[in-house]
């Protein structure tokens, strides 16, 4: 039922009303709260107050609770800092209720105090889920046993025909501007590569918590001529999968467990993990059709950003792109420059990529410096060494978990080779955004990630998959080929 007017509805607009029903929603576990709406409210609230025009404190008091339901799951399980947040959200929003209640005249405080209870934005709710939130975090205060044997052998897989398996993660939810462009931009460009180059392949896409009022990605994807022998799987992952996860409020997405669910369907001999942000070089995709890749070894192309999104390459096709892209004059001026870089710090890695036949260098990988730049976008292996290790674990953070896959390797003796330009990948360039999901690195930090990795398979804070059920193996997940 919805609450009796308030004074303070009348300073509610039309996008507060959008915003209240959108955190109703979440508290109500329809939908996931995309946090950089909370961000930019914030900011729209900051602008009316400096253009004089009527806010609701009751609102911006909303925002700090907001920010504290997402906080609370990490406070209870881990204190410190995140203990803090927490308080201080519920001090300021006790702080801006009480301003409300007392800004008005003496007559009319009394109404203004009953306006706490009967306002439209959902302070109790939103307190009591705070509270909830607090109590089951403490439930994760310390990581679970582990049940799974560690590696010592790569599994034994029965043949299969597909000798690729490319992999990334999305939800229709324009995260970082021109997502859908940016997504199709990668499928189209790496099914044409792949089947011009004649390399048995799939993609696929693992859609996670797809947002409410929002076309689901099979019909959003689009397929370009020239790909036809590359079929894309569509993974649907609902929203109740997403909801049943530790700190779900705090992320949309769990990018590395939506990268396990495609783990443990892919049909591939070799796996290809990357983003959809990626562009690959006609020169990678040439390394991989010459099917040499070897079982235990995980690849690595090096690293590129460019700003692909613009004018100019509007209404391109697939190829044009390509052409386009790899033309660029900085591009290539910057590819150079890691090209010595890379030949500096992996001299026995230089010649991989271009020249047939190489023979990976043996000897004492362990002690080689990690290639990290984009360390989630381009993990090329054997898929039974990534089902051997089980991917990545699956905690409650998106931040430098991408890294363990490599720790996890390395300790199973996987060796790392970096196919240097022009073997690259290039990242399609995006606005960052989000500070308040950026501040949700609470399990692997930067203080503890040495550690960490070097004992990638010790049982963290939140993780889930302990067992041989990792990556909801047990699930039976809508599919949708196309």
């Amino acid at each position: 039922m919805t609450p009796r007017q308030s004074t303070c509805d009348d300073a509610n607009t039309g996008g507060d009303k959008d915003f209240i029903d959108a955190i109703r929603r979440s508290l109500d576990g329809l939908e996931t709260l995309a946090l950089e709406q909370n961000e930019f409210k914030w900011a729209e609230f900051f602008a009316r107050r400096m253009r004089q025009q009527p806010v609701c404190l009751l609102g911006i008091s909303s925002l700090f609770l907001v920010a504290a339901d997402v906080t609370a799951f990490a406070a209870a399980a881990s204190g410190g800092e995140h203990q803090m947040r927490v308080r201080r959200a519920l001090l300021f929003a006790q702080g801006l209720a009480l301003q409300h209640v007392e800004q008005g005249p003496s007559a009319s405080q009394g109404a203004r105090a009953l306006d706490l209870l009967r306002t439209r934005w959902p302070l109790w709710q939103l307190l009591r889920s705070v509270r909830k939130e607090m109590a089951s975090g403490s439930r994760f205060a310390l990581p679970a046993p582990r049940r799974a044997a560690l590696p010592e052998t790569a599994l034994e897989l029965p043949e299969e025909d597909i000798y690729l398996t490319v992999i990334v993660q999305c939800r229709n939810d324009d995260y970082g501007g021109n997502m859908l462009l940016r997504l199709n931009r990668m499928l189209a460009t790496t099914a044409t590569m792949l089947h011009s180059a004649q390399v048995p392949a799939e993609i696929i896409v693992v859609e996670w918590n797809p947002p409410l009022h929002e076309p689901h990605m099979r019909e959003a994807i689009t397929r370009e001529p020239g790909g036809e022998s590359v079929p894309i799987r569509v993974i649907h992952v609902p929203t109740s999968i997403h909801m049943s996860m530790p700190h779900h409020k705090a992320h949309p997405i769990f990018e590395h467990t939506a990268e396990n669910i495609a783990f443990r369907r892919a049909r591939g001999q070799f796996i290809l993990k990357t983003n959809i942000d990626n562009i690959l070089s006609p020169f990678t995709v040439m390394f991989i059709a010459r099917r040499e890749l070897q079982p235990d070894v995980v690849y690595r192309a090096a690293y590129m950003e460019y700003d692909v999104t613009c004018p100019e390459t509007e209404g391109m096709t697939a190829n044009e792109l390509l052409d386009w892209l790899f033309s660029r004059e900085d591009l290539v001026n910057n590819m150079n420059l890691e090209l010595a870089d890379l030949r500096e710090k992996y001299p026995d890695d230089a010649m991989v990529c271009m020249e047939s036949g190489q023979d990976v260098a043996q000897g004492e990988f362990e002690h080689r410096p990690f290639y990290w730049p984009g360390s989630g976008d381009f993990v090329l292996t054997s898929r039974r060494w990534v089902l051997a290790v089980h991917g990545y674990p699956e905690v409650a953070q998106n931040w430098q978990t991408d890294d363990l896959i490599h720790c996890r390797l390395r300790a199973a003796g996987v060796r790392q080779v970096v196919l240097q330009p022009p073997c690259v990948t290039v990242h399609q360039n995006h606005r960052r955004i989000n500070r308040v999901r950026a501040s949700t690195r609470w399990v692997i930090t930067d203080h503890n990630f040495k550690e960490v990795c070097a004992n990638p398979f010790r049982p963290m804070q939140t993780e889930i998959g302990l067992d041989d059920k990792w990556g909801f193996a047990d699930y039976a997940f809508d599919e949708f080929v196309l």
